[in-house]
This record gives C-alpha cells, structure tokens and sequence, in this order.
C-alpha cells in the first residue's frame, strides 16, 4: 500500500519485535514507510527491548505509538508511557482468543489493553463488542475500523494464473489457505477435508502458505491422512497474494476467535471463491451462498462439500468470486481505511495538554 501511504502527510516507522520477521514483508514496509527497526524481544517481560523500543520513540521523534497482538501491545506501549506518549492498540481478534494465551502472558496483555491503551481499533463490530463486554474496557476507548484487502496492492499488474500454475508445476484443482500455523487456526479439519477429494481428483493440489509453531505436528497429520503428495508446505511467501490468485478455491478453516481475516478479504477482493469458517467476523462483510461459501467450526465433511461444489461447478463459483469483488470494493475503501485510522491519532493528540508534552510534528 506504499502509494497510499506516501500521500498521508504522516511519517511512519516500523519496529519489529522479533529479528525473525518476514524478509518479503520488510522489503515492503520499506518502501512505504521512513524506516523498519528491528527491537529483538519476544517475551512481555523483555527489559531490554523495552529500553531500545523507549529509546526508538525518543530519537525518531515519534507522536503516536500504534501496537499488534500481545508482545507488542505490552512492551510497545510501556515504551510509549515511559516517553509520554499516547498508545493506540489493534484488536484483532475476539476477547476469547486471549484465553489461547498463558496464564501470565493473558493477564499482563489484559492489563495493557484495559490501562495503558489510550484508544483500541477493534477490526469488526464483534471483536469490539466482546472486548466492551468481557474486559470491560470503557465504550469511549474503542472504535471499529473494519480491515481492508491488500492482495490488490500487492498482485502484479501483468500476473497471468496460469504462468503461475505452470511455475508450480500444477495442471489439477488447486485449493489453497493463507494462515499462520498456530493454535487458532483449524488445518487439521481442512485437511480432513481435503482427503476425500484428492480421493476423487488425484492430480488435487492443496497449497499451504504459512508458518508457525504447528508446522510439525501438521506435517505429521497430513502423512498419516497419506495426502503428502497432494499438500504443499510453502512457509511464508512473498508471492501469497499470486498464489492465492491462481487458485480454484481458497479456504480459510479457523476456530472461533477471528476477527476479521485479512485472507478472507483478500481472497474476495481477487475474485476467488472462497470457503470459510461461520464466525461472527466474517459474516459482517460476508453473504453464504453469494460471496462466499460459510461452513461450521470443526466440521470437515461441511468444508469438503463446499469445495467440492465450487470445484464441480465452476460457473457459480465464478459467479460467486465476482459478487464477492464487488461487495468488498463497495464495503471497504484503503483510503478511508487510512483517514480513519489517522482520526484517531489525530483525536488523542488533541486531549488537552498532550500536544504541547510531547511537542507533535502531526500536519
């Protein structure tokens, strides 16, 4: 999204928590960002990454820190409080999916959600609602901006499917899933899935794009399913978004803790059909049986079906995929996506006395 970030009128910089982040995506943030700073520390209790992140804050001048997911949140806005800065924190994901954490790590990222965030962004109506409810963080606190797609950003403007399935060496269906292997995303039920239809089409290709702790033990799973032939670990790729371009169908099979998945919105603002988990995320933006085919948590012979049907019937998942561009296109703007986001930062400068403590340079 460089283009649209060069016209915000906002310097932004990018600290990493862990040196292992993605060497694709931190090319990216390079081109749209001043500069990408890696503050190695991976627990919340990491001292010294608290002191390089507060001592990142100082010499870049920054006016608003904004924190994803937990480490981040904790150690970011610490930070942020040392140098008298405001934090404003992304919520991505419901308030059950907190309950995935460690016992220690859940209560002290509670904390800094309830006390040191200055404004939390909900990603969709549900992950606001169960955070109001649940943490009993304050209404005034929380605001809803909805995630945009970014595959449209991202794909070549010259990209040619079947180049790239000939890249891969792939003539049959291909079905793919973009997700980190971790806890809260359900594989194991798509892969259940999967073997009764590479039973019936065995030139089936399912293409896994991702990393995580899980990868192990899914590895495993897929060889004892016997569709190690038909299931390709990728890893994390730069080329996701082209990978998800050239395939059939794209899945994204998850428990109940969603959000609002940028896979889901991605996979619809291409035009491929898609299959989903039913969680209250994504039936915000999503209509079964029109833009998307939604099936229940947990239920592999439901995920099967639906990606048999839009296999078999290739025009109506056609029809499915345009329907869901547009509805995305018509729902979800990247440009007001970022003045939205920019609302808030503006917003919490404005409390009285803020402006003038830490001396903005926000136009």
């Amino acid at each position: 999204m460089a283009d649209l970030a060069a016209q915000d009128g906002i310097e932004t910089y990018v600290a990493s928590i862990s040196s292992g982040a993605d060497a694709g995506l931190r090319a990216r943030l390079q081109t749209s960002c001043r500069e990408v700073v890696t503050v190695d520390g991976d627990a919340l209790w990491d001292l010294r990454a608290l002191a390089r992140l507060a001592r990142v804050i100082r010499d870049r001048r920054i006016d608003v820190v904004h924190t994803h997911l937990a480490v981040a949140d904790v150690l970011g806005a610490l930070a942020a409080k040392a140098t008298g800065r405001p934090v404003v924190s992304s919520l991505h994901n419901i308030a059950a999916d907190r309950y995935t954490h460690t016992g220690p790590r859940r209560v002290i990222a509670r904390f800094a959600s309830r006390r040191l965030a200055d404004r939390l962004i909900a990603v969709s109506d549900v992950v606001r609602s169960t955070h109001e409810e649940q943490l009993r963080i304050p209404a005034s606190k929380l605001r809803v901006i909805r995630n945009v797609p970014i595959a449209p950003f991202l794909l070549p403007h010259d990209f040619d499917p079947a180049r790239k399935r000939a890249e891969l060496g792939l003539s049959g269906a291909i079905v793919s899933t973009v997700a980190r292997l971790a806890v809260t995303k359900d594989h194991a039920t798509l892969f259940a899935a999967f073997k009764p239809i590479v039973g019936r089409r065995p030139d089936a290709t399912l293409l896994v794009v991702g990393d995580g702790p899980n990868q192990q033990p899914l590895e495993l799973l897929v060889e004892q399913l016997g569709i190690g032939g038909n299931v390709r670990f990728l890893g994390s790729r730069a080329d996701a978004v082209e990978l998800m371009a050239a395939s059939d169908v794209v899945c994204n099979i998850t428990f109940a803790f969603e959000g609002l998945p940028i896979a889901v919105l991605d996979a619809m603002s291409l035009g491929v059909p898609l299959v989903a988990t039913r969680v209250p995320g994504v039936e915000e933006v999503v209509e079964h049986g029109e833009t998307a085919l939604l099936v229940p948590a947990g239920d592999p012979l439901a995920v099967e079906q639906a990606i048999e049907d839009l296999l078999a019937h290739r025009d109506r998942a056609l029809a499915i995929g345009a329907a869901a561009r547009a509805s995305i296109n018509a729902q979800l703007d990247p440009r007001a996506w970022i003045e939205s986001i920019e609302a808030v930062y503006r917003e919490i400068l404005e409390e009285p006395g803020l402006r003038q403590r830490i001396g903005s340079q926000l136009r």
